[in-house]
């Protein structure tokens, strides 16, 4: 039979455009695989993110549906717009929208295989979305494909809730105090941990507490009973912290919080003490019994930075770090909260007509040094006598990079990083300077300590309590290698050996005990020193350190790792003694180097010869009105010419020489830089005049740098 219509006149067929619910269906299923999968992924391993936001059980959940629900609406209101713009400009929109995302899917897996720098990935971005989008609009198979995808994102979801590490933070509740009557115990107990504090920059070329850089420390040593020889058993503070918590070595795949850890100090301490509990990034203390106290459970970051911190981590799980890092995007390295927080101080404010670009002080992202202070302030005000003896814990994130605080407690531009602020440079000189920064803030860690024993002497807590000060681990100066690396001798001598001082009730005369103390092994002295018949099921991996020492001692061991023979926190010290002029002088901590000695020298007692080259300091305005009140900036940086790396500048305020600094070139920089740390106290507030000399050998002749602004 033949057909009833000609071959020409058949109707056309066109491609209908897919309903708004398989549109819908395919940005969920791609956004779950761009957006949500890479988030799942890292932050699944990384649960302590969470723990550092307090962020657990139902809020953990409603993160995840948002992760998978928010990206795909933002991205289908923008089709549903389209649409009532045209059926062209909906097609348009929707092929470019698979096309990216589908891209930013393979984009990691490429950068992982292959390594690639921001213009290739930038082109590959703009290549991939061109070609699936094309794919995409005029193949129907691959429309099919991605709607059969559609349910995928929800087993990232089943993977993240329940196969993941945070798993713990969403169905594991706290637990409630142990069962432990202790009710006759009165003894307050008052426990201290600061964090990446190195023993050895404590000390004086004599292995003894240097009492003229850090008064109010041998203030503390001569209260207390020293354990020269203590040491950490781990490089990360989400375990180092608990370890001393629980008296238990960190498990690898332990959260650092309450369901993990049990049995700690604060379940221990429940029923007989007022928990007064400051943690930073950990929550071993549960929540039943810190919101019945009056502790608080301290968060590092506010809801907006959790927004941002999100930001930042899928960042940089997408884009190669290059890329990251030269769009801006905060580096993560050993932060887990904050990534883009910086010292609260805020710069001086320019005059009518000036940049305030030439004001902005930068500051390293990361801790806020001097928040951190104004926490420890709280934590020192709570101290106080009562019906019922107090327990008080403190976690404080200091001296911990960025050094951003001189002694007297002024916050300071941060913003020089030779590599990064994790990886040490290869330069001695540059580990130097970053020593002497570490000296400086740690000074200001001095003072802090000062607080503590003037607060607990005037509320009468001195005399009865159990006073604990120490630290999580400490930091390697190793040139070259990370900042908390042991695979060398000088690193452990940096990283295992920690501040202890046990302050025992009652006790008169200081004491230096060099048994092998370990920071596992505060819980358990705590325990033996006020005599408590442990509830059945609890054990210690430390020991009691009062009493005899015991027959075998224990090698030094850091995260799982025995290493043998000694740590010697004095060959930091001794390192620190070649470098950093120390004569009981107020300029000591900025007299470093070879030619520390010019520091408060008047540049007319010195011979000027000829210019040697030039100066472009990075903020030259920001001499011009300095304010005490604000950021100062004592780190001072400049590009130099005509100067060698290996030699040194002078830089002077006023006419007397206020630091020196070593000249350096990094691997690969084109660029001459200096990089100089100026005394505070040879600023004036407003207006400063500011120099800068190439210094001569000798040490005794300044060759002016001719400045460049």
């Amino acid at each position: 039979m033949e057909s009833a219509l000609p071959l020409d006149a058949a109707p056309a067929t066109r491609r209908q455009p897919p309903s708004r619910l398989t549109d819908a269906a395919q940005l969920f299923g791609l956004c779950g695989f761009a957006i949500a999968q890479p988030l799942f992924d890292l932050l699944g391993r990384n649960p302590t993110f969470f723990v550092a936001h307090d962020v657990d059980g139902m809020n953990l959940i409603t993160f995840a549906l948002v992760a998978l629900i928010a990206p795909p609406l933002v991205l289908f209101a923008a089709l549903t717009i389209a649409r009532f713009v045209s059926t062209t400009a909906a097609r348009v929109v929707r092929a470019v929208l698979v096309g990216f995302l589908v891209a930013l899917t393979l984009l990691p897996v490429l950068h992982r295989a292959m390594g690639l720098s921001t213009a290739v990935w930038i082109g590959l971005l703009v290549a991939l979305t061109a070609i699936v989008a094309f794919a995409y609009d005029r193949r129907r198979v691959l429309r099919t494909y991605l709607t059969y995808l559609t349910p995928t994102p929800l087993l990232f979801l089943v993977v993240f809730v329940f196969l993941t590490p945070a798993h713990t933070l969403i169905f594991s509740s706290d637990p409630a105090a142990v069962a432990a009557d202790l009710q006759g115990t009165r003894t307050p107990i008052v426990v201290v941990v600061f964090d990446e504090f190195p023993l050895g920059v404590l000390l004086g070329d004599d292995g003894a507490i240097d009492a003229t850089r850090y008064p109010n420390i041998a203030r503390l040593a001569d209260l207390a009973t020293w354990y020269p020889s203590a040491t950490t058993v781990s490089s990360q503070t989400i375990r180092a912290v608990p370890a001393i918590q629980t008296g238990l070595l960190p498990a690898d795949d332990s959260v650092p919080v309450a369901s993990s850890y049990p049995r700690s100090l604060f379940t221990l301490f429940a029923r007989s003490h007022r928990l007064n509990v400051s943690e930073t990034i950990t929550r071993v203390c549960p929540r039943d019994l810190c919101r019945g106290s009056r502790a608080t459970v301290a968060s590092t970051s506010s809801n907006d930075t959790f927004t941002d911190d999100l930001q930042t981590v899928y960042l940089r799980a997408v884009l190669p770090d290059s890329t990251a890092t030269q769009w801006g995007v905060p580096a993560i390295e050993d932060r887990w909260a904050g990534f883009g927080q910086v010292t609260k101080a805020a710069p001086p404010r320019p005059k009518p007509g000036e940049s305030a670009e030439d004001f902005s002080h930068d500051a390293l992202p990361g801790v806020d040094s001097l928040d951190q202070a104004a926490r420890f302030d709280a934590f020192v005000a709570s101290l106080r006598t009562g019906r019922s003896p107090g327990l008080w814990f403190h976690h404080s994130l200091l001296p911990h990079v960025p050094y951003t605080l001189l002694p007297d407690g002024q916050p300071y531009n941060a913003h020089y990083v030779p590599r990064s602020s994790f990886i040490r440079p290869d330069s001695t000189d540059l580990i130097d300077v970053d020593a002497q920064r570490l000296v400086l803030q740690t000074m200001r860690v001095d003072v802090l300590v000062g607080q503590l024993l003037d607060r607990l002497e005037r509320t009468g807590l001195i005399d009865d309590a159990l006073v604990v000060v120490t630290a999580d681990h400490g930091v390697s100066f190793d040139p070259g290698k990370r900042r908390r690396d042991a695979s060398t001798a000088r690193g452990r001598d940096g990283l295992l050996p920690v501040p202890l001082f046990v302050k025992y009730p009652g006790q008169a005369t200081a004491e230096v005990d060099r048994r092998d103390a370990k920071t596992i092994d505060v819980l358990p002295t705590i325990v033996d020193t006020l005599g408590i018949d442990l509830p059945s099921g609890w054990h210690f991996d430390g020991r009691s350190l009062i009493g005899p020492k015991p027959m075998h001692s224990r090698m030094p061991f850091i995260d799982g790792t025995s290493y043998p023979g000694p740590v010697r926190a004095r060959r930091i010290a001794a390192d620190l003694d070649t470098f950093l002029v120390s004569d009981g002088g107020p300029h000591d901590p900025f007299r470093i180097g070879p030619y520390g000695e010019l520091v408060n020298e008047p540049v007319t007692s010195l011979t000027l010869a000829s210019p040697a080259g030039t100066v472009h300091a990075d903020k030259w305005p920001a001499y011009d009105h300095i304010n005490f009140n604000k950021v100062v900036p004592s780190l001072f940086e400049a590009t130099v010419i005509g100067v060698e790396p290996g030699q040194w500048v002078a830089v002077a305020l006023n006419g007397i020489i206020a630091g020196v600094g070593p000249v350096y070139r990094l691997d690969g920089a084109d660029e001459t830089r200096i990089v100089v740390m100026l005394d505070d106290s040879l600023m004036r507030a407003g207006p400063n005049a500011l120099d800068v000399y190439r210094i001569d050998t000798t040490g005794t002749t300044l060759h002016p740098l001719i400045a460049q602004r």
